[in-house]
């Protein structure tokens, strides 16, 4: 793999599976100065952009991958897994206006990739706009990829948010809440 970084340096790929065996190995140093390498020699490459922000997320530096991931989404704008990476970290670094700015550009995407309104819904509630959060937790919620975890989240901003409610739109949440917990009770019996 080392030679074939040489033959063909601007071929990401072959950057990237050097990386992942200095990884297996257990060679952290090796693995980073090769994804450091690959963006170097394949600057247009959004996966090896990706990858070193990958590996710096991984590493509990967000805020060092952000300048990858901005330019992973500027070269493939059409992929969901850099841009919900990209939001997530936008989200985790406190710049919500622009997390949510990215999640609403893929918002025709979201029924496919429901991870995208899940996302959205998170960014929405901590903004603490509940219009927007509602709908994208029930949008997420209600998928068959939607994990337990998702579908409290969204009984939970439907509890959150039902004191700001009139009484009628009270009433409906507290149903809906209900009936989502007790089918997430009905489902993971053991799972308290």
């Amino acid at each position: 793999l080392s030679r074939a970084t040489l033959l063909e340096p601007e071929q990401s790929q072959w950057w990237l599976d050097l990386a992942t065996v200095y990884k297996d190995c257990g060679k952290h140093n090796q693995e980073v100065e090769t994804l450091k390498a690959a963006v170097i020699a394949a600057p247009s490459s959004g996966e090896a952009q990706y990858a070193i922000a990958q590996n710096l997320r991984e590493n509990g530096l967000a805020a060092e991958a952000l300048p990858y991931l901005r330019q992973a989404v500027k070269l493939q704008p059409a992929n969901l897994v850099f841009s919900l990476a990209y939001a997530q970290v936008l989200r985790e670094l406190s710049y919500l206006a622009d997390a949510r700015s990215e999640l609403e550009s893929k918002r025709k995407k979201w029924i496919a990739n429901p991870e995208l309104a899940h996302e959205y819904a998170v960014v929405a509630q901590q903004m603490d706009d509940w219009e927007a959060a509602l709908p994208a937790y029930e949008m997420a919620a209600h998928t068959d990829k939607a994990p337990t975890k998702w579908r409290v989240q969204y009984a939970e901003a439907l509890l959150k948010n039902q004191c700001e409610s009139a009484d009628d739109a009270k009433t409906l949440r507290l149903s809906q809440a209900y009936d989502i917990l007790e089918r997430v009770c009905a489902e993971n019996p053991d799972d308290p």
